[in-house]
């Protein structure tokens, strides 16, 4: 029981955000196995390190997560491991990913001690200021795809850095929509350990939509660019691209405001049909963009 406890600890349905890391392969249409086993190995490092953080959030919000209704059954937070326990483990997995890393490349290293010690940071202190918050986690959740950038040797597109960081602003503030919307029954009106009231929750998805849709408009703005040409033989299929992404982040706001979203829209996502067939879509019409029939 104790090792699934462990388990547990790692958050291991999280890893599905770190497959931001392959975005790079497949915007520049890098399909190589040794690229794509490269990304594997990134892949398992970066979640490793990741999960470094959790812990350590885990360990810093232990008695605000007791009190919780639902964090309160996570290990550190319901005592099933000890502080000191997940402290040790914690080090270990994160010295050993680290060590792994510098071997694989020393710029893939630096930049998973960064984004450890950003998380960190951020689980201490930024997480509590308003509204910087949500731009720092827009940011970490930008800082995979940059990573697998540099694991992997694939220049980014400045189109691929400004979409991804409008695109997860607005996760960002839909994560923290979900939050308040949790607590809007609450007799306190005021988010525990984040500093927001739940009056907030029209300005946040007011950011959240905005954000949303300036994503959108970047990719109309990319697909008149002529570095679009390189990769794809008839862009017309992609204009349909904008309004897919519009689409979905009107729905995962609905879906907010209505209380279905539980605190981490991507995992949401992965468990939505309609957001599935949205990728899909997506994928489908940047094939026909790439190889028109």
């Amino acid at each position: 029981m104790k090792f699934y406890q462990f388990i547990i600890l790692l958050r291991p349905y999280h890893w599905l955000k770190n497959l931001l890391i392959f975005v790079p392969i497949i915007t520049a249409h890098k399909f190589q196995i040794n690229l794509l086993v490269d990304g594997l190995v990134a892949f398992f490092l970066f979640s490793f390190v990741a999960s470094s953080g959790y812990i350590l959030n885990d360990i810093a919000d232990k008695n605000f997560d007791s009190n919780h209704f639902f964090k309160k059954n996570r290990p550190i937070a319901s005592g099933s491991i000890a502080v000191n326990h997940a402290k040790i483990f914690m080090f270990l997995l994160l010295v050993i990913s680290l060590v792994y890393a510098y071997k694989f490349d020393a710029n893939f290293f630096l930049s998973l001690l960064i984004y450890f010690i950003f998380t960190s940071t951020y689980s201490f202190y930024f997480k509590k200021i308003v509204l910087l918050d949500i731009i720092i986690l827009a940011m970490l959740y930008s800082f995979r795809i940059v990573s697998g950038s540099i694991a992997l040797e694939i220049p980014l597109s400045f189109w691929l850095i400004i979409f991804s960081l409008f695109f997860f602003l607005s996760l960002a503030c839909i994560k923290r929509l979900s939050e308040i919307i949790a607590h809007e029954d609450a007799k306190d009106k005021k988010l525990d350990g984040r500093g927001y009231l739940i009056s907030d929750k029209d300005l946040i998805t007011q950011i959240s939509l905005i954000s949303g849709f300036i994503s959108a408009l970047v990719i109309l703005l990319y697909l008149r660019s002529d570095e679009i040409k390189v990769l794809y033989e008839n862009v017309n299929y992609l204009y349909f691209l904008s309004v897919i992404v519009i689409y979905w982040i009107s729905r995962i706001n609905l879906k907010a405001i209505r209380g279905e979203v539980h605190f981490d829209p991507l995992l949401f996502a992965i468990q939505d049909k309609v957001s599935l067939g949205c990728l899909i879509l997506m994928l489908g019409l940047a094939s026909l963009a790439a190889n028109p029939l």
